[in-house]
């Protein structure tokens, strides 16, 4: 849909992105995990800890994120130089999409923790067959600011899915007390 340019244009701060979420959420779910597969059996203090790890994750992602976005410009100067200053635009929006993103990570952790391992892999699989298509049709209709924006909107359609069909069954959390821990 574009050239190989406007690919790395896009995919650096998407990469970038994707970093800061890496980094923070594997560190908070090696100690959820292993405490989330403990009370496992104990679906209140199973949800209590669910959300604990989210409201944590939350609280250290999305003013990384949002610091990312506000200071795009800055950053693609220091980190790459005058020569990718065109990526900053995808970096301010790309940031808003991991900031959503980095919120679904904790749930890896809660399906592995309960043994719904194959519920982790149908999700999955949902997500293949329809996200790339409407990447495809974002991109297509709009080139590479469409792309990003569709990830966005996307990601943010995806949360209360997500919620109804990986955290409700593991732990009961409501919408509500899950959509809390965001803020």
């Amino acid at each position: 849909v574009v050239g190989a340019n406007a690919i790395g244009v896009y995919s650096v701060p998407r990469d970038l992105s994707l970093r800061v979420a890496t980094g923070i959420n594997s560190i908070v779910t090696r100690v959820g995990f292993p405490v989330m597969t403990q009370v496992k059996h104990d679906r209140a203090r199973l949800k209590s800890i669910y959300l604990q790890t989210l409201r944590m994750t939350a609280s250290v992602n999305f003013p990384m994120y949002v610091a990312m976005g506000v200071f795009a410009n800055e950053i693609v100067a220091l980190l790459y130089g005058p020569q990718w200053r065109e990526a900053a635009m995808y970096l301010q929006v790309l940031a808003a999409w991991g900031m959503i993103r980095s919120t679904g990570n904790p749930v890896g952790s809660l399906l592995y923790a309960t043994g719904r391992t194959r519920r982790a892999f149908w999700w999955n699989i949902a997500m293949l067959l329809l996200l790339p298509l409407l990447y495809w049709i974002g991109a297509y209709g709009y080139g590479l600011p469409g792309l990003a924006a569709t990830a966005v909107i996307l990601q943010a359609i995806i949360v209360v899915p997500a919620w109804y069909f990986l955290v409700r069954p593991c732990c009961g959390a409501t919408l509500a007390e899950y959509l809390t821990q965001f803020g």
